[in-house]
């Protein structure tokens, strides 16, 4: 990087008082990394430590809840698409497909938590809920 965009990196956080050290955050012979840290603070998990991976129990019982979910939200999906091709009413396709992407993201987001303690459970169990949710709504239609 040039010293024009290293004066623009750290004047812009001195210049909103951001700077925790204002003598390194202008020292030149900082490293820009360092300068940086000085000018807008170390980020949120600098401090916080390694994580530790999660339990392969743990890991196994959320991949496996997934893994139903998909097969479940495939049987749903592929049910729902044959009422569509059939005819359906104007509900149901807006209504099946906000739930279903709301299950794949709620899915999606309790596998990618699997390091936390409930919130993987919370987030499959929302997930199960839209998934019968969808299977009601393809019922009723």
């Amino acid at each position: 990087m040039s010293n024009e965009t290293d004066s623009d990196l750290v004047g812009f956080g001195a210049t909103l008082g951001l700077a925790e050290n204002e003598r390194i955050a202008a020292d030149r012979s900082v490293p820009l990394r360092a300068r940086l840290v000085a000018a807008v603070g170390p980020g949120r998990d600098a401090d916080a430590g390694p994580r530790t991976p999660p339990r392969q129990r743990t890991l196994a019982a959320v991949a496996v809840w997934a893994f139903v979910l998909g097969l479940g939200g495939f049987v749903v999906g592929a049910s729902a698409l044959v009422r569509m091709i059939a005819g359906t009413p104007s509900w149901f396709q807006p209504t099946i497909v906000v739930i279903g992407v709301l299950g794949i993201a709620l899915t999606v987001g309790g596998f990618a938590t699997v390091q936390r303690r409930f919130v993987p459970w919370a987030m499959l169990g929302l997930a199960t809920a839209c998934l019968v949710a969808g299977a009601i709504s393809t019922a009723s239609a």
